[in-house]
Order: C-alpha cells, then sequence, then structure tokens
C-alpha cells in the first residue's frame, strides 16, 4: 500500500483543481481538520470540482486505485445525485458513482450494476466515513464501498485500469443540498485506507536562496512569497506573489524550512528546560506571552513556574487569539492558587481545555490575578538554547504589548497525543505571468523525510504556454508521495527548487507547500464524530 495523493482542500481556494462547476467553494466554517474544507451546496442546480492531480511537470496525472473521503451532511439531497465519481482517461469516461439518496442512503454504481445500502446517513453532525478499493488486475474484478467500518457495498466491474481523477460535489442531476467534504487520500494500492487528517505546512524561513529572486526581481525574503494560500492573484509580480530565477549559468538551489511537525500540532509541544527566569506580576512586566502551534483539543499545558517573596492571588494562564501579532483575547483560561508554588520552582499543570486548529497562532498568556506587586511576584522560567521563527515573546506594561528578547518558556501541552505520520507530499502553484522562454526546474522534500534529489522535475513553460495573470491562471502541481516516512516531530522538514537548464531562465512558482497525512491518537470515549472508530 502507497499513498498517491493527498487533498485536504488546505489551499482554501477552488484553483487546487483543474475545474469547479456550479455552487462549490472551499471554506473554512466547517472542517473535519485543518482549516478548509470542501462544500457543495445548490439551489436546483448542480455544484462539484473536478480534479485530476498533475504529477510534476503537469502532463502525467496522478493514477490510484484506491481512496478515501469524509462526508458530513448538513441538508439531504432534494433528489438522489451522485456526490463522487471516479474517471479515467483512457477514453471509457466515468467508471464508478457514488449516489447520495434523498433518505440518506447510498448507492454504488458501476455502468447498470449497483449496491443500494441499508445504512442511511442524516443531517447529525458528523462525518462520515466512505473509502473504494478498486481492483484493476484483471476482468471481472470488484469495487467496494465502505461506509463508516458499519457496511459494506459492492459492484462486479470489468475496468482493468487505474483511475486517474474525481470529481466531488453534487454532480448530477440538479438537486437541492448541502455537503461538505474533507480529507481525500489516495492509494495506488488495492487497499482500505484508514482514518486520518490531512494539513498542510508552510514555509517560515530561506535556509538558501542560489540566484533565485522575490517578485521581479527584488531582494527580500523568499519564503514569504510561497507562503500564498492562495497566490497573491496579482497581475503584476511583486515581492509577495512569487519567486523566480533567470539566471542562465546552470543549476541554482534555494531551500526553504517549513513549520515543524510538532509546531503545526501534530504531536506534543516539550520544552524542559528551566536554567533561566522571567519575572511578571509587577508594574514593570505585568503579563508575559509566548506563541504556539498546536492541532487538536488541548487539555491540560504544564509550565515551570515559581514565587518570588509570598504571594497571596493566584497565577492564570490562558491560552489566547492572535490579533496583529499580539495576544488578542482569552479563549481558554486556569488558575492556580499562588500559595501552592514554591520559591525555587516546580512543573505546575493547568487544566485548560480548547480545541485548537492547526497552521493558527495562538498565544500562551501568564499573568497574576491579584494586584501588582513588585516585590512578591511570579517566575516564569526558561531554557537557553537556539530561538526559532516560532519562538515570539512578548510583555504587557504601561497598556500595551511590546517585544521582548528572545525567550523558550519552559512548557509541556498535554492533549491529543503523537501521531503516526502515514505521508508526506510536496505541493506547489505555478503562475507564469511572463511568457517568454523555456521555464524548467525540480522540487523535492529534501529533509524530514529525504526524498530523492529532482524527483519532482516542473517545465511549466511548454505546460501551460501564454498566460495571463496569476488571478485566472495559476495551476497546482503535487510532488512524489512518501509513505510510512521517518520524521522528527521538533525539526522543520526543508523543500529544495533546482533550476535545471542552463540555457533557459526559471519557471516563477507563487506558493509552495508540504502535505502531511497523519493519524493521531484518540483517547478511549471519543465518537465517530471525525470518523474515528472508538478507542482506535
Amino acid at each position: 500500500m502507497s499513498r498517491s495523493y493527498i487533498c485536504g482542500f488546505e489551499l482554501g481556494h477552488l484553483g487546487e483543481y483543474n475545474s469547479s462547476t456550479g455552487t462549490v467553494s472551499v471554506q473554512s466554517s466547517v472542517k473535519r481538520s485543518g482549516t478548509y474544507a470542501l462544500l457543495a451546496n445548490p439551489t436546483e442546480s448542480t455544484g462539484y470540482v473536478e480534479f485530476m492531480p498533475l504529477q510534476p511537470g503537469g502532463v502525467q496525472p496522478v493514477t490510484f486505485s484506491s481512496y478515501r473521503i469524509y462526508i458530513r451532511i448538513a441538508t439531504l439531497p432534494s433528489a438522489n445525485v451522485v456526490i463522487v465519481a471516479n474517471m479515467a482517461d483512457d477514453g471509457i469516461g466515468y467508471m464508478g458513482y457514488i449516489w447520495l439518496n434523498t433518505t440518506g442512503t447510498l448507492k454504488l454504481q458501476y455502468l447498470d450494476l449497483t449496491d443500494t445500502s441499508s445504512l442511511a446517513l442524516s443531517v447529525d453532525g458528523q462525518w462520515h466515513t466512505l473509502r473504494v478499493r478498486h481492483n484493476p488486475s484483471g476482468l471481472y474484478n470488484t469495487t467496494y464501498l465502505d461506509i463508516d467500518d458499519t457496511e459494506t457495498l459492492s459492484v462486479a466491474q470489468s475496468f482493468t485500469g487505474d483511475l486517474n481523477r474525481f470529481r466531488l460535489g453534487c454532480i448530477s442531476p440538479s438537486c437541492t443540498a448541502s455537503i461538505y467534504f474533507d480529507d481525500l487520500v489516495a492509494d495506488n494500492g488495492y487497499a482500505s485506507i484508514g482514518a486520518s487528517n490531512d494539513i498542510l505546512l508552510l514555509p517560515i524561513s530561506d535556509s538558501s536562496r542560489g540566484t533565485w529572486t522575490a517578485g521581479a526581481g527584488g531582494t527580500t525574503s523568499l519564503f514569504e512569497a510561497l507562503n500564498n494560500i492562495p497566490p497573491a492573484g496579482l497581475a503584476t509580480p511583486t515581492n509577495t506573489s512569487q519567486i523566480t530565477n533567470v539566471d542562465k549559468t546552470g543549476n541554482q538551489d534555494a531551500v526553504f524550512n517549513y513549520l515543524p511537525y510538532d509546531a503545526a500540532g501534530l504531536g506534543e509541544i516539550e520544552r524542559t528546560g528551566y536554567t533561566s527566569s522571567k519575572i511578571f506580576g509587577t508594574a514593570t512586566v505585568e503579563k508575559v506571552a509566548q506563541t504556539f502551534y498546536y492541532t487538536g483539543t488541548l487539555t491540560s499545558i504544564e509550565v515551570y513556574v515559581s514565587t518570588d517573596g509570598t504571594v497571596t492571588d493566584s497565577v492564570r494562564l490562558s491560552i489566547q487569539s492572535d490579533s496583529g501579532g499580539s495576544p488578542g483575547g482569552s479563549l481558554a483560561y486556569a488558575d492556580v492558587l499562588g500559595s501552592t508554588l514554591s520559591g525555587t520552582g516546580s512543573w505546575i499543570s493547568f487544566a485548560v481545555n480548547y480545541a485548537c486548529v492547526g497552521n493558527t497562532k495562538y498565544w500562551l498568556v501568564m499573568e497574576r490575578t491579584g494586584s501588582l506587586d513588585s516585590t512578591n511576584r511570579y517566575v516564569w522560567h526558561q531554557e537557553t538554547g537556539t530561538v526559532s521563527i516560532l519562538d515570539v515573546n512578548k510583555d504587557y506594561y504601561s497598556g500595551a504589548w511590546n517585544p521582548d528578547s528572545d525567550r523558550i518558556y519552559a512548557l509541556k501541552t498535554h492533549g491529543t497525543g503523537t501521531p503516526t505520520i502515514n505521508a508526506v507530499q510536496a505541493i506547489w502553484s505555478d503562475g507564469e505571468q511572463v511568457a517568454t522562454g523555456t521555464k524548467a526546474g525540480d522540487g523535492w522534500i529534501s529533509a524530514n523525510p529525504t526524498q530523492s534529489a529532482g524527483s519532482g522535475t516542473f517545465d511549466y513553460g511548454d505546460d501551460l504556454g501564454a498566460l495571463g495573470d496569476y488571478a485566472s491562471n495559476w495551476r497546482t502541481h503535487v510532488g512524489p508521495v512518501t509513505s510510512s516516512p521517518t520524521v522528527t516531530l521538533g525539526t522543520s522538514p526543508t523543500f529544495t527548487i533546482r533550476k535545471t537548464t542552463a540555457t533557459s531562465r526559471a519557471t516563477d512558482l507563487c506558493f509552495a507547500g508540504i502535505y502531511v497525512d497523519y493519524t493521531p491518537y484518540v483517547p478511549s470515549g471519543v465518537a465517530r464524530s471525525y470518523g474515528y472508530i472508538q478507542g482506535g
């Protein structure tokens, strides 16, 4: 079993797919994991996306034999409607349908053969799992549809090739409905794909630049241009809409550091050093704050804290939103009596409970509940070491948040546990504005995990020809998938872009991310509302 495609709809834009029809959108209000999910909500019409995942170079589509998708029904359809169509690119056309009926039952169809479920889905606020297994290895085999690990449908089929595209939504006939889709994973084997989440890691810094430049020859940080979701949509290239390489002297690499897996919330955060300290609860420093990222529900946070003097109030730890680069308001908090703390320090647990969204910046804020006191105060301990771009600290005094020197505060998060990383895949977009010359290059995940150099070739000049502006003409491509990778959660993965043709300029890129398909630890007692088996 080997993954061939990951899609969590995390570009937040219909441009992630090669076409869209009718009333369909990528939205953030309702999602299963990550930040976005697809919504098809037509009114007496259709609404769907079609996507044929393009391999590097934009010519050969990714193929698959099995896939898994989650759906959530907000409004049942007014007519029986096809919600998933499996397609092949060999002239045979549609290779199978999944219907959602007005009663909530599902029907699997191949040609004139059908099988309908007895299980009926409803408007229950839960995500339901659809797994399709298609055997391409001979005539008259069987395609299976597993529904919520509860019921399996099957139809005989004679198609022996691989599938290479999907349609998702309310495809045909016209109806009124509202259906969400999220976390699509495809596999090139005949396999039943287990439960997992899909998120997108974004670049956070430049590692090396080669002769690449930002925008129209700019010299600012390159990673900011690749951190567009979606690409900026500008008719004129700028420093924050693309990167380019006009050098024609040979291979040139640009390497980018991406958000570490633990910072994206895939695992628990542990910063256990406490050799230094920061005093707060005084008129000079009223509150202290530290940024963090997490995916899933936090149940508690430990910090290494102590007292200085005799305190009679409580110390409060809160999770706060980000507002313009500063704490923006409490989302959850917990208090601990200061009299229970020691003067030398210890790990103290704060029973916060908050469902954090991946790729979202949050703040941990420490403050006291009583009056400010410069003699009797609190201390948050910190470790020494290399400070990353994620370690942003601020102090609150004189009525405002103010920058502090870089610190790594001692903290441990406790929540959904350590995940299993199932697969990673690079994804990038080209919004070529300049239509002169051939553009060629390679792209690959170069560390954590390491893929083969040049494993993803892009040659967009030949593929796309002359284009207009980014808003209507950027296209998304995917690199190879590494299944069951060995990764270090606390370390940044890196992505390398290489200019390969000495006689031509390189393509202009306006987005590059890394999809991660992972299975979080799900404690016993968790319901099926996110597509997991209880206790699994």
